[in-house]
């Protein structure tokens, strides 16, 4: 008995699996999604960029404050 329970619970469930023709529907379907390796690749690349402006930042304030220092020394009297 214990067989044919196996075999009813099997032919229950068949219906609702998805076929092949499903499944390459559903890789269509997601085809303009981003990968993993894609989605790595765009965070090493904002890493980097917000690297290169945190730096840009930090050498502007360093020019603004040398150049207020330099007018304070030589223009404040």
């Amino acid at each position: 008995m214990e067989l044919l329970e196996r075999v009813i619970k099997i032919e229950a469930t068949l219906p609702s699996l998805a076929s092949k023709s499903d499944v390459d529907m559903l890789r269509n379907d997601m085809s303009h999604m981003a990968t993993k390796v894609e989605l790595q690749a765009l965070r090493a690349d904002f890493h980097r960029d917000l690297n290169m402006q945190t730096w840009r930042l930090i050498g502007v304030c360093g020019a603004l404050v040398a150049t207020t220092y330099f007018i304070a020394t030589h223009f404040g009297h």
